[in-house]
């Protein structure tokens, strides 16, 4: 029951996010990261290359939230939201050593990132570890 919890609670947060953020770059890319310290020009490349970041955020966002509401479709979401966020919060921690430190904004988004998809990547791996044990093979 405890994990249900956990897996809901995850995907809740993470599809709030990506909503929020993913509709946030896809139609108001510079002033949303503007509220981040970045400033953004109207560079039709740079742009597309933001929105259809933000697409992908969207998407992921949608996913989530579909595994919140059906359950059939939790497990999939769960695994989906987990690897999006720790490879998207491990790239930014890459760039920490590449590039410097970030704005606060982008170093709590990284955190968020980095809790939440470590959270879901055991969850995923404790059900792994738990259906192996109870699979018998057959010969």
């Amino acid at each position: 029951m405890k994990s249900v919890f956990v897996q809901k609670l995850i995907l809740a947060l993470a599809g709030v996010a990506g909503l929020f953020i993913g509709l946030s770059l896809l139609f108001n890319p510079i002033a949303f990261e503007a509220s981040a310290g970045i400033s953004l020009t109207q560079e039709p490349s740079l742009l597309s290359e933001i929105r259809g970041m933000g697409g992908v955020i969207l998407l992921a966002g949608i996913i989530a939230i579909a595994g919140l509401l059906l359950p059939k479709m939790r497990w999939t979401a769960l695994f989906i939201t987990s690897f999006y966020l720790l490879g998207y919060g491990l790239a930014r921690l890459v760039s920490v050593f590449l590039d410097g430190l970030p704005s606060q904004t982008l170093v709590m988004a990284m955190s968020f990132e980095i809790v939440i998809g470590i959270i879901g990547t055991a969850m995923i791996a404790r059900t792994f570890r738990t259906q192996l044990g109870q699979v018998s093979p057959t010969l």
